[in-house]
């Protein structure tokens, strides 16, 4: 079993997981709902969160040059 107390993981809201992006609300919207950004995780009615490593893992996958 993998200790945590020592890498705590960092959850975003929609907003802030943007601002990190670099992009407005409702485009980060847009990419959730093509599938370029996962779901998230509902942590209570109607309130998602994104891990950190998620949202990273989507810009490089986004702006990666091919």
């Amino acid at each position: 079993m993998q200790n945590n107390s020592t890498n705590p993981q960092i959850f975003y809201r929609a907003r802030s997981a943007a601002q990190v992006l670099d992009i407005s609300l409702s485009h980060f919207y847009r990419l959730v709902a093509e599938g370029k950004i996962q779901q998230g995780h509902a942590i209570s009615v109607g309130v998602r969160v994104w891990r950190s490593e998620d949202i990273t893992r989507s810009a490089e996958k986004m702006w990666e040059v091919t």
